[in-house]
């Protein structure tokens, strides 16, 4: 789908949930607009990385303040007093909640993405109309601070709570009516949906394999809808296919995404003004913005939202984004205390999108020494460690944490080098965001992006599935062409997924030395070398290359149970030495006998 220009979806051909997995499998930025029937209209929903932040969706059943009211997050008394100041000021609900104290920035948030969510449940009613994606983004002052909506949840709750029944029949009946199951990917993916209990046994029928008749007769209604749902996301095959969920994979369906959770971790009753929290900009009120007319997209990106440092003058940056207090962990280690982790890596992307420099990512001074520098960036590599995701219910985050994380590896390296980090200051001090030359953000997302690629390269080396290695390694070095590492691994996995013939070989271990000779600090190269030497018998040229990999790396295991077992064998052949001389005759004899 083109993103550059105003494309037409036909709702009837491509339904709704199917058109939201889509953009998510895409990673979609950008604006959709949909029909809504009453009141008529073009409603917009904006996108940022596949996934929802905004709409101008209308519905009185959705409007914020009874929400807030009916989450618990405020009494009535409280809503009908910010009501009344919101009719005096004209300033949004959401505004005048945060600054009277009533209610924290982060969890005002959380409240617009429970919004969010409820406004675009009842897009599932549309199933039909032409929907139109355009790069053109028009949201309110503070959407870099908006957080997304978790799709697949979106897609679940949709087509099994809303969607009309004959819709959901469009998703699954056709011509082929051969049993279906899982795809592979379920595995993965299945938290992410936020099953029920109730759920399970019709996720576990469908993973044995089976018809959408034989779901609706052991499961009703319910049953066609749990599998239109997956359907729509791609998550079920025919049974027999190659990339079908192996017979006997556990189904773990807890753990997904902390969207719920974090909606219950809201403040207690307010009954009178709290402790003041200042915001930095309006936040959405009660009542919807009215949608946008159709216009003719500008072809290019979509508008990048105003990073929330643009107002700071040139040369002075913030201890830490926008809005956001020093982090502080919490006892399950999650982020700052008393804010939602989603809201501190919606400003760090935002501070990202909007070309923020080093300084401002690690938040620290223009004069920082290196201390502070290695403070600031242990505390936020903490918080944003991809590989920490998990622990905290937050893997679902990973792909955007990781692009985060990347950005401030980027500018510790950056910021760790003292003349770099003097020529960025008064780069800054001059009034240039940035100096000239490649872009270390990008840069550095290609090198996490790289590194994520080849540790699932070195997974499937180790499983013996040499050709689906190679690619992984192919594609992370599209990422850092130049890598020795990589190209090692590459060779030697191209080597192993082809057939074993001499030349081939041969050609190989030229490429592997050749890495190695370029870059003698890099382990691996020698050692798939060596691997490649011993299935030619050189034992001598094996050795010399384990070797040169234990040279590189003295910690190398595998090297040195190589270099070790050589080493045996070659003792093992060894002739034995002749025995010493006790003299000749029978008395000799005796005495070695004695």
């Amino acid at each position: 789908m083109p993103t550059d220009a105003p494309h037409a979806v036909d709702l009837a051909r491509l339904a709704v949930p199917q058109l939201y997995f889509a953009l998510l499998r895409r990673r979609f930025s950008g604006t959709l607009l949909v029909p809504q029937p009453d009141p008529a209209g073009m409603r917009s929903i904006v996108f940022r990385g596949g996934m929802p932040v905004w709409t101008t969706w209308v519905s009185d059943r959705d409007v914020l303040g009874p929400l807030l009211v009916e989450q618990g997050v405020l009494s009535a008394s409280v809503l009908g007093e910010a009501l009344g100041e919101m009719a005096r000021t004209g300033r949004k609900l959401g505004r005048v909640l945060v600054e009277a104290g009533h209610l924290p920035p982060e969890r005002l948030y959380v409240a617009l993405r429970d919004q969010l969510r409820r406004k675009l449940l009842r897009t599932f009613l549309v199933t039909e109309g032409q929907a139109t994606l355009t790069a053109e983004v028009d949201l309110p002052d503070d959407g870099a601070s908006l957080l997304p909506l978790n799709v697949l949840d979106l897609v679940r709750r949709g087509v099994v709570e809303c969607m009309p029944i004959s819709a959901v029949r469009r998703l699954v009946e056709g011509p082929d009516d051969r049993p279906r199951t899982l795809h592979a990917a379920f595995a993965k993916y299945a938290p992410h949906f936020g099953w029920s209990a109730d759920d399970r046994p019709i996720l576990e029928a469908l993973a044995k394999g089976t018809t959408a008749a034989g779901l609706a007769d052991a499961f009703g209604e319910r049953g066609v809808r749990v599998l239109a749902a997956l359907a729509a996301c791609a998550m079920v095959v025919v049974v027999g296919a190659k990339d079908a969920l192996p017979p006997g994979t556990p189904l773990r369906l807890e753990g997904g995404p902390s969207e719920r959770a974090a909606a219950k971790r809201t403040v207690a009753v307010s009954s009178g003004p709290a402790k003041r929290t200042p915001t930095t900009q309006a936040a959405e009120g009660s009542a919807p913005r009215p949608p946008a007319p159709p216009q003719q997209a500008k072809v290019g990106p979509p508008k990048r939202p105003a990073a929330p440092s643009s107002a700071r003058p040139a040369g002075q940056a913030p201890s830490r984004p926008p809005g956001s207090s020093k982090p502080a962990p919490d006892a399950s280690g999650g982020s700052a205390a008393g804010e939602d982790f989603e809201a501190r890596l919606a400003r760090y992307e935002a501070l990202i999108e909007g070309g923020a420099h080093a300084f401002e990512l690690l938040g620290v001074p223009l004069d920082a020494k290196r201390k502070d520098i290695r403070a600031a960036w242990a505390e936020l590599s903490k918080e944003f460690h991809p590989d920490a995701l998990a622990s905290r219910g937050l893997g679902h985050l990973k792909e955007r944490v990781a692009n985060v994380f990347a950005a401030l590896s980027e500018a510790n390296l950056l910021l760790s080098d003292k003349e770099k980090r003097k020529e960025l200051a008064a780069a800054v001090e001059a009034g240039v965001a940035t100096p000239g030359g490649p872009d270390p953000t990008a840069m550095a997302r290609a090198a996490v992006e790289a590194e994520m690629l080849a540790k699932e390269g070195d997974k499937l080396l180790g499983a013996g599935r040499f050709g689906e290695a190679a690619e992984k390694f192919a594609a992370a070095l599209e990422r850092t062409p130049d890598d020795p590492d990589l190209l090692g691994a590459h060779a030697y996995a191209s080597y192993r997924a082809g057939p074993a013939d001499v030349a081939r070989r041969a050609e190989a271990i030229a490429t592997l030395e050749q890495i190695s000779a370029g870059h003698p600090k890099v382990r691996r190269p020698p050692y798939f070398a060596g691997l490649l030497h011993l299935e030619n018998h050189a034992e001598d040229l094996a050795l010399a290359a384990f070797e040169r990999a234990l040279a590189a790396d003295p910690n190398f295991v595998d090297a040195e149970r190589q270099a070790r077992a050589i080493r045996l064998r070659r003792k093992a052949r060894a002739p034995s030495p002749p025995p010493e001389d006790e003299g000749g005759g029978i008395f000799g004899r005796f005495r070695r006998r004695k």
